[in-house]
């Protein structure tokens, strides 16, 4: 994949528990656990993009967000030269 998909993910918490979605990976054949949220797109803000994935996911508004971290994955692609 040659694109940057900028992502926003919430995680919401009651006292040790955390809300998660599940998905399925076809390629791995594998079930998978994640925080709500999904792609941030063109001219969305982090905080619209959560309400409207947690509108999409789960059917509920989402309400008293308050931003804790942000984080940066990185990815370097190294060539290799003949």
């Amino acid at each position: 994949m040659s694109q940057i998909r900028p992502l926003a993910i919430c995680i919401f918490r009651n006292n040790d528990r955390i809300l998660v979605g599940e998905g399925y990976d076809p390629v791995k054949r594998e079930t998978f656990y994640r925080p709500l949220g999904g792609g941030i797109e063109f001219g969305e803000r982090a905080e619209e993009t959560i309400r409207r994935e947690v509108r999409e996911e789960i059917g509920a508004e989402a309400a008293s967000l308050l931003f804790v971290h942000a984080r940066e994955h990185l990815h370097v692609q190294r060539r290799a030269w003949a």
